[in-house]
């Protein structure tokens, strides 16, 4: 059992510690809004504030740098100066990535405090739990709360300060998250005390947002359904525990019984200092996951929370109990007593090492400041251009209000793509004959190699899946034809720029994405790689549910055949998701969503950049057209299909080459795209358009029934002309030039 001691630190060091002005990705505060039914603490932005202080009050009497076997380190100092105790480095480690703000980064305090934990390992490579100053041990053995802290507090700085080859904070955080599966969890998925201890069980202990962070990241699915049978299993024991004035006992057997840290149920202990930390934890896993279970704990904790004031709660007036107290009440709606009891805990001070810790790490879940920052990098919100916090590279949650022609854009406003074997035009291997379901469209693309314009039938690749926007193989079909490798269908991104590369160094941790459907290879294509042996990732496992992918460069590697070239996330071109088979006859489809650039971050243009082939701003891109080999290709469409004109479609008002030509597919929502000298009409019903010149004379007028069409206006004399949609319930108005 570790020592609470109550006496307060007398004894004040001077700090010194190096502060960094690096940027970080998620600067404090954050003051999100969790969701899940919780509140935070009012006026956040004083709340904030008076937390700072805080924090940079328990920085100068707790945090002190030193050196371990020589290298830089720091260790937390416990109630007895010159010891530490491991949770204090997991505590310091999680307030180090959420305080770093847009002028001060905490990153170097965060990896002395790593370098510390490291230098301490017992035989099972965890920290033992209880130190003495840089030098030695007292207690040889681990204590899994600090584990499970220090692990999460890895994940984050993944995300906060990013990845390098040198220092990859997510591979060493998935390599804690192993050894705390493997020795600090039992048999039957309960917590383990420590490595060693499996005796009883201690609730303050319990950790759901962080074997929720475990699940996600270890991501396997041998290790995704063990660590949801641990999320399972611990809440139960949470539920037994609870006992009926709502709160928990410090100690427990694994039936959820009270008990003493030897297991005796005859001298039980109660809600006391370490029992106290459970409605935080819990509270955290409702702010994160909005876990049913979590919900129904913190109800229990309100009732008795109900008719007592933070000075009054039955229990020490201190950080230690008010703090958790004051995270419960984020489910209580109770807006004016969570405010009550934020004020009495930030009224503390002088307290000893715990109640300080508490006080700081319980202030940064209720006032918003400690967000999920896997989720926010994954699920970011900007739109616009600047840096994308989060390094998010799609676009998808805009597309609900965009045409087909920008929703098929990324935020480098390049082009995503569908492709297959059928367009392989390289004679030498044949051509394949597999088939996608995917809406055509017209779009006109430059084609580098011929250096000129073209106009392609494209295929509309951001689409709904259920409540989704996704990139998507809506339904692919293999059909092996006469090519001579295995049937393929990909979905593309040139990462070109309209002929400017982006450079892909600022994603030092690779990329991450989702997938839902069939197995599949993800490249990363590079303009160094001349015979298609592109660097690439095997997914090997279909999934009905969205999956999380990490994709680590040195998990690239090219094909065996291939000429091999050094990986350079500078050389990048384009990135594919290519389902392969050799299987002639197989049906399926692969969905793509939140695919982001891990550990930097990346500038992208506000605006969509003036095309080669249309500076009126249309759908057209400067995606590179080429051909494919060994069922691999960079190139993102097929010849252009034929296309049936219709006399009877649409009538005219004016004489010339104008008769438009109606596009064999359904149509599902109303749009107007310019083309070159021409534009793309889809309508749903009945529409009428206008073309009109910069005087505001009309120079044509048509009428059109459901369909989808491209109309040319090519005969007209050179210059920018207006031209206006309009049904009962839409219009629409875009400027096209005529060259």
């Amino acid at each position: 059992m570790k020592n609470r001691s109550l006496t307060t630190v007398s004894c004040c060091f001077l700090l010194f510690f190096a502060i960094s002005h690096s940027a970080v990705n998620f600067p404090y505060p954050q003051k999100k809004s969790y969701g899940n039914g919780t509140i935070n603490v009012g006026d956040l932005n004083a709340a904030s504030t008076t937390l700072k202080s805080k924090f940079t009050s328990f920085l100068s009497t707790h945090y002190e740098p030193g050196t371990c076997s020589g290298k830089p380190c720091a260790r937390i100092k416990w109630d007895e100066t010159d010891k530490t105790v491991s949770e204090g480095i997991g505590y310091g480690m999680l307030m180090m990535v959420y305080f770093s703000d847009a002028s001060t980064s905490y990153q170097d305090n965060f990896d002395r405090l790593w370098a510390y934990y490291q230098n301490f390992p017992n035989e099972r490579g965890l920290m033992r739990w209880k130190t003495q100053g840089f030098s030695s041990y007292i207690e040889p053995n681990a204590a899994s709360d600090a584990e499970f802290d220090v692990a999460t507090a890895l994940v984050m700085a993944h995300y906060q300060f990013g990845s390098t080859s040198s220092k990859n904070y997510l591979d060493t955080a998935k390599a804690l998250i192993a050894k705390i599966r493997q020795h600090e969890i039992s048999s039957n998925n309960l917590h383990k005390p420590g490595d060693v201890w499996d005796e009883v069980r201690n609730p303050s202990y319990i950790s759901p947002a962080a074997f929720e962070i475990f699940r996600e990241v270890e991501g396997l699915s041998t290790s995704k359904a063990k660590w949801q049978s641990v999320i399972t299993a611990n809440y139960t024991l949470l539920k037994a525990n609870q006992n009926s004035n709502g709160l928990f006992s410090d100690w427990c057997t694994d039936a959820g019984a009270a008990s003493d840290n030897k297991g005796s149920t005859n001298s039980p202990s109660g809600y006391s200092y370490d029992a106290a930390r459970v409605p935080w934890r819990v509270a955290w896993a409702n702010a994160w996951y909005n876990h049913a279970d979590a919900k129904t704990i913190l109800t229990k904790v309100n009732t008795y929370l109900n008719n007592r004031e933070p000075n009054n709660t039955g229990y020490a007036d201190n950080s230690t109990f008010v703090g958790p107290f004051t995270n419960a009440l984020s489910t209580s709606s109770n807006q004016t007593k969570m405010n009550t009891y934020w004020t009495k805990l930030m009224g503390f001070s002088g307290e000893a090492y715990y109640s300080k810790a508490l006080q700081v790490i319980t202030g940064l879940l209720a006032t918003g400041n400690m967000p999920n920052l896997k989720a926010l990098a994954n699920d970011n919100c900007c739109t616009g251009g600047g840096t994308v916090q989060g390094n998010k590279i799609d676009k998808l949650e805009s597309a609900e209000n965009e045409s087909i022609g920008d929703r098929n854009f990324a935020r480098t406003w390049e082009p995503w793509y569908v492709f297959t074997d059928a367009s392989s035009d390289n004679g030498t291997d044949g051509r394949g004959a597999s088939t996608i379901k995917n809406e055509p469209y017209q779009n006109t693309v430059w084609n580098k190699t011929a250096e000129k314009c073209e106009t392609i039938t494209d295929y509309n690749v951001i689409i709904k899946d259920g409540s989704d926007w996704v990139a998507k193989i809506d339904r692919y079909e293999f059909k092996q034809g006469d090519y001579k490798w295995e049937s393929y269908a990909s979905i593309g991104l040139d990462a070109v720029n309209n002929g400017s590369s982006y450079d892909f160094k600022n994603c030092p941790g690779g990329f991450q994405y989702k997938y839902k459907g069939e197995k599949h290879n993800f490249k990363a294509q590079l303009r160094t790689v001349k015979d298609y042996a592109y660097h690439t990732m095997q997914i090997p496992t279909a999934s009905t549910t969205w999956a999380t992918v990490d994709v680590p460069t040195s998990e690239l590697e090219q094909e065996s055949w291939g000429v091999k070239v050094p990986f350079n996330l500078s050389q990048i071109d384009a990135f594919t998701w290519e389902v392969k088979d050799k299987l002639s006859a197989k049906t399926g489809s692969l969905a793509i969503k939140d695919f982001v650039c891990m550990g930097g971050t990346l500038p992208f243009p506000a605006e969509k950049p003036e095309s080669k082939c249309d500076a009126g701003g249309g759908t057209s891109s400067s995606s590179v057209r080429s051909s494919s080999s060994r069922g691999s290709s960079s190139s993102a469409g097929s010849s252009s299909s034929g296309r049936s004109s219709s006399s009877n479609s649409a009538s005219s008002s004016s004489s010339g080459d104008d008769t438009p030509v109606l596009l064999p597919q359904l149509v599902y929502s109303n749009a107007l795209i310019p083309m070159q000298n021409a534009v793309n009409l889809q309508v749903t019903g009945n529409a009428a358009v206008q073309i009109f010149d910069l005087k505001g004379n009309a120079v044509r007028t048509l009428n059109f029934a459901r369909g989808n069409y491209v109309v040319q206006i090519a005969d007209l004399p050179k210059g920018l002309y207006l031209v206006k949609a309009s049904s009962s319930s839409w219009k629409q108005t875009i400027a096209v030039p005529v060259r």
